[in-house]
């Protein structure tokens, strides 16, 4: 696996227990993911907040629309953290929520605006570096992909990385290469075919990030 890569591979996996789908006017759809257990990640990977990682408020304002019915709060938001002893910024980016505005039950004021606001931008700086990349990346339309990586947390491989791996952190362990290699043999794939498609030398390299996809693609040759 490209070095590049290797932060995100390792948080690039979400745990499915902390998501929902929501839906907002226009009939727009998607999946959130929840913020705390996104914290957690982000600590788990750099250290506790304040002392690995954190963020820096960079700018704040309030927008109201041209009619003068709502108000919007934004913040514009930069992560920093701690990688091998170095410190590292994210670029900027704003969050927004609504706060004050009208709904079915009249006018209303969100005093929880501002801490929401945060929430958002802090959440989007930290999926530049890879963090639930699976979400943004659409791989959560694919009911199969999630319920492969629901067992992956579940069954305890991702107590701590979504997907285990083998010490190094790149490549999925010697217990999922015999996985594989033997639902490549019940299904008589064509291995150099299959390691191909990966883009792969061997079933011992396949790195983590490609493991869910690797093992999808063996049961639906399977279901077949």
């Amino acid at each position: 696996m490209n070095n590049n890569l290797t932060l995100w591979a390792s948080v690039e996996h979400t745990d499915p227990k902390f998501t929902k789908q929501f839906k907002r006017g226009g009939g727009f759809t998607g999946t959130a993911i929840n913020p705390t257990w996104l914290h957690k990640r982000a600590t788990e990977t750099f250290g506790p907040v304040g002392r690995g990682w954190g963020w820096t408020i960079v700018e704040e304002r309030q927008v109201a629309s041209p009619a003068g019915e709502t108000v919007m709060w934004f913040s514009k938001v930069r992560v920093w953290y701690l990688l091998d002893g170095l410190r590292y910024e994210t670029p900027e980016q704003w969050g927004g929520t609504e706060m004050c505005g009208k709904n079915k039950y009249g006018a209303f004021m969100d005093e929880e605006a501002p801490k929401k606001t945060i929430t958002d931008a802090v959440g989007k700086c930290l999926s530049y570096l890879g963090f639930a990349a699976d979400v943004f990346m659409g791989l959560y339309d694919d009911s199969k992909y999630v319920a492969e990586v629901r067992h992956q947390f579940q069954s305890g491989d991702a107590a701590k990385e979504p997907v285990a791996t083998n010490g190094n952190g790149q490549y999925i362990t010697e217990k999922q290469v015999m996985e594989l290699e033997t639902l490549a043999d019940e299904v008589k794939a064509d291995r150099a075919g299959f390691l191909g498609w990966l883009k792969v030398e061997s079933f011992a390299t396949i790195p983590v990030s490609q493991y869910p996809m690797a093992l999808a693609g063996l049961k639906k040759k399977a279901a077949k």
